[in-house]
């Protein structure tokens, strides 16, 4: 559900001087189905677009992995070596999935609030810690709400994660008679796939959150 940052649900319509009041406190509205629909979804185009670079990159990591001079075999930093530049290949080869991601986590979290900085909202609140007052929280109207909401995003996702499955079980299947190469990159662009089709369950769920 959109909230501000304190948790505290909207009840009314506010006005400027509270609103300015609460982005200066950093209580700023936020929605956490939309970040997360937005990550999975641009991942999952993502990965479908790069399934070939992730396959040639992850055959080639693999070839050089395994192609070991005798030499090297016996010799402790030789293969140390070998594993710090198999570990920097990775992450190079993954690096623009993760800028990608990380653009799009920023975009998405400041979509509907958007850039503020607290140093009042960063500061620690022993109120928080007040075991009442939490379970006064739990069991509110809110509480109850956000219990139901999870309930149903759990429903949800795992119907479409299991039915994403069992469409795909026979491409998961074919992929063992592939080449590396093409294995990889068909793996990449199947979990793609199944990410995009994910996330339209969380689009969903994401159009009846931001309103609220």
């Amino acid at each position: 559900m959109a909230e501000n940052d304190t948790g505290q649900e909207r009840t009314e319509q506010p006005t400027p001087k509270r609103l300015q009041d609460a982005r200066r406190k950093g209580q700023i509205a936020r929605s956490r189905e939309l970040n997360t629909m937005a990550i999975t979804l641009v991942g999952g185009l993502t990965m479908m677009m790069m399934s070939g670079h992730f396959g040639q990159g992850m055959s080639e990591l693999m070839r050089k992995g395994f192609s070991i001079a005798r030499a090297d075999a016996f010799d402790s930093h030789a293969m140390l070596n070998r594993l710090v530049e198999a570990v920097a290949d990775a992450l190079l080869m993954l690096l623009p999935l993760f800028a990608i991601i990380v653009v799009v986590a920023i975009l998405s979290s400041v979509a509907l609030g958007g850039i503020t900085i607290s140093t009042e909202a960063m500061s620690p609140k022993l109120s928080k810690l007040d075991p009442i007052k939490g379970m006064k929280r739990v069991f509110s109207l809110k509480g109850l709400m956000e219990l139901a909401k999870s309930m149903a995003k759990f429903v949800l996702i795992g119907g479409a994660t299991t039915l994403v499955l069992w469409l795909s079980l026979d491409r998961f299947i074919a992929l063992s008679g592939m080449h590396l190469q093409q294995g990889i990159a068909a793996l990449g662009n199947l979990v793609g796939w199944s990410l995009v089709l994910i996330s339209t369950t969380l689009i969903l769920i994401a159009l009846v959150d931001v309103p609220f």
